[in-house]
Order: C-alpha cells, then sequence, then structure tokens
C-alpha cells in the first residue's frame, strides 16, 4: 500500500498509490489513516491496548467490506473479515503482529483483485456469520 513498494513476490498484490487512498485505516484512540502502509499498521498494532485496542481497515467504494483486529486480554490477536458477496464474516486467532499486517495488505490488494485471495490460505477461519448477520429471532 502507499508509503512503502509492496512485494510483488508475497501475494501478488496489485494495490497502487492511488487506490490506497481509497482506504482508511481507523481504531482505539487513533485518527483516520487514508493509505497505510504495512509499516503503520504494524506499528500501530504494537501500541494496541490490551483488551480493547481495535484497527479496522476498510475501503471507501466497498462499505460493506472490511479486516479489523482486535487485541484481546490474553495477548491473541482476533483478526475478522467481512464480506458482503455473499454476505460472511470470518474469524480467526494469532499471535503474530506479521501475520495481521500481512492479512491487511492481502486484503487490500484482494478488494481490486479477487484472485488474490492467498493470504487468506495461512489462517485457519472460523465462519462466525450466523451470530453476527443473521437478525435477531422474534423480530
Amino acid at each position: 500500500m502507499a508509503g512503502s513498494e509492496p512485494d510483488p513476490t508475497r501475494y501478488g498484490l496489485t494495490v497502487n498509490r492511488t487506490q490506497a487512498q481509497r482506504f482508511k485505516l481507523h481504531g482505539t484512540h487513533r485518527g483516520i489513516i487514508r493509505g497505510p502502509s504495512r509499516d503503520a499498521v504494524l506499528g500501530l498494532l504494537e501500541t494496541l491496548p490490551r483488551g480493547d485496542g481495535v484497527l479496522i481497515l476498510q475501503n471507501l467504494d466497498h462499505p460493506g467490506r472490511y479486516v479489523q483486529v482486535l487485541l484481546q486480554g490474553d495477548g491473541l490477536l482476533r483478526l475478522e473479515v467481512r464480506d458482503d458477496d455473499p454476505p460472511r464474516h470470518l474469524m480467526t486467532r494469532t499471535l503474530s503482529r506479521d501475520r495481521v499486517a500481512d492479512a491487511f495488505e492481502g486484503w487490500a490488494s484482494e478488494i481490486h483483485d479477487p484472485d488474490h485471495d492467498r493470504w487468506r490460505d495461512v489462517f485457519h477461519w472460523e465462519d462466525i456469520s450466523a451470530e453476527l448477520l443473521d437478525p435477531p429471532a422474534g423480530g
């Protein structure tokens, strides 16, 4: 993404500087960063407060999709991806900030080219769509 040249061998990244500006990163006690670099994501991950620290990366052209991470109280990073076609919400956990930064970068690339989804393969995903996307029973 913007700020540093992507490694084209990692996930076949295709996000250029103009496309990167369509992304915004925000989270706990943070302002909005437009077109964040991988290094910016890593830096913010280092300063997330345990238990309630959240970072969210969104694309302005796809408001129903995002990737987010929560630093849990036990130190695990809960990584979540919200897709909109079809609607689904996936979750995984990791201890690796590097893997989370890779996921944010890979997700951004996938927005512009759906064939660039290999970054997802390094995680074991749990589909939590039923918990978050289904309307409540009785109304």
